[in-house]
């Protein structure tokens, strides 16, 4: 509500007297229509241009009261006539706003440094994954206009990389990481359309079964696993003997694990979790029965309980660390890579090609194929879809095979 008593004209004295209220009003200009000063509850005052454009009232903030009466008025004239010529002065002003977001971030590499990469950080989990992905992948267009980057050049370079034997699954992510980022730069207003937005992504077989590990290979596995610690304690060993003949001070022993390496693999092969989950986890959510996996750290956002077997329940009884974190790294972080300790132990098990995730496949898989029903499956491995589950039934579902017999 507008307070009673207002001047009749606006003037940089009357301006300044104007009361302040529990409510937001304006006082119009004795001179020009359509330019009113506006008061705000917080003391605040603004020349304000009001319009109609697109059948919808509109106000255009011209500026603060630090502004003079008369170069308020000249501004308005100025905005009249542009309306008289139809031009929108919102409109223009963002306008205005994108050419100058263009110009200082306009580039993939100068959104990314500015904006993206900040924002991507922030909120969302793979934030510095998804711009690893992107600058090793799409180097070649960081010093590129965002807007000058073209599907072609994205057709070629996928043809390139899938001759060269990556597959259409890893180039379709790789596309997708730029697709967001790009569209990011959309929403934020640096660039007004999408130039991949009418790039398909790879078809891809989708019956492909999951590589799961037999039986046969998982002995292998915890065989190499067994190998690398009896090395590890001979190596300790050896080198106390050193120390001891030159007055050192000893090395600790080992406890029933040398390192984080076997336990992980364990866990991974009992409760079908990612290894991103696994290096997140904290002594807090292991409990005597089951483990809490925590949303932040899930890819679907989503705290999930996954109940412990005796030889899970037996890993975290003999595994230990002096930290809040279940496999602490350097200062008060988690691990966060076993890259080389990983890639060590499958060599050795004669499984090069052996991913760290094809244990939580392998997981899904035998679980179904003993009998457990695929809701329950889907729950224990945090599918955001049951859909996503089913990709397991195509290793364990024999009905197909069953039903030709039948003939």
């Amino acid at each position: 509500m507008k307070p009673q008593d207002l001047p009749k004209k606006l003037t940089d004295l009357s301006i300044s007297r104007l009361p302040i209220t529990d409510g937001r009003y304006d006082v119009a200009d004795h001179q020009i229509q359509n330019l009113y000063m506006t008061v705000y509850p917080s003391g605040k005052k603004s020349w304000v241009f009001r319009y109609r454009s697109d059948s919808k009232s509109k106000r255009f903030r011209i500026g603060s009261d630090a502004i003079s009466a008369a170069k308020a008025r000249a501004k308005a004239r100025k905005l009249a006539g542009d309306l008289a010529n139809g031009i929108d002065p919102n409109a223009e002003k963002q306008r205005q706003r994108r050419e100058q977001a263009k110009s200082r971030e306009g580039t993939l590499r100068k959104f990314i440094e500015s904006r993206y990469e900040p924002w991507a950080l922030v909120e969302r989990k793979s934030g510095k994954a998804t711009i690893n992905t992107i600058t090793s992948a799409f180097g070649f267009l960081f010093d590129k206009p965002m807007e000058s980057i073209s599907e072609w050049e994205l057709e070629k370079w996928r043809r390139e990389r899938h001759k060269s034997g990556i597959s259409p699954s890893s180039t379709n992510r790789q596309i997708a990481a730029l697709r967001a980022c790009l569209s990011k730069a959309i929403e934020w207003q640096v660039i007004d359309k999408h130039p991949l937005k009418g790039l398909k992504a790879s078809r891809v077989d989708r019956s492909q079964t999951p590589r799961i590990i037999d039986k046969t290979q998982e002995v292998e596995l915890r065989r190499a696993l067994r190998a690398r610690d009896r090395t590890i304690r001979k190596q300790r060993m050896s080198a106390n003997e050193w120390r001891k003949d030159r007055d050192y001070d000893l090395k600790s022993d080992f406890g029933p694990y040398v390192d984080h390496l076997e336990p992980m693999v364990l866990i991974a092969l009992n409760t079908g979790m990612r290894r991103g989950e696994i290096l997140q986890l904290k002594w807090s959510d292991v409990h005597k029965d089951k483990i809490i996996v925590r949303g932040k750290t899930t890819k679907s956002s989503q705290t999930r309980e996954i109940p412990l077997n005796k030889e899970t329940t037996k890993v975290f009884k003999d595994w230990h660390s002096d930290s809040d974190w279940v496999f602490p790294g350097s200062g008060e972080n988690p691990l966060t890579t076993v890259k080389r300790s990983w890639g060590n132990v499958k060599k050795a098990a004669k499984l090069p090609d052996l991913r760290f995730h094809d244990l939580r496949h392998t997981f899904a898989t035998r679980i179904l194929r003993r009998g457990a029903d695929i809701k329950t499956v889907s729950a224990l491995l945090g599918h955001a879809n049951i859909a996503t589950t089913t990709k397991y039934l195509h290793a364990t579902d024999e009905s197909k095979k069953k039903a030709v017999e039948m003939l």
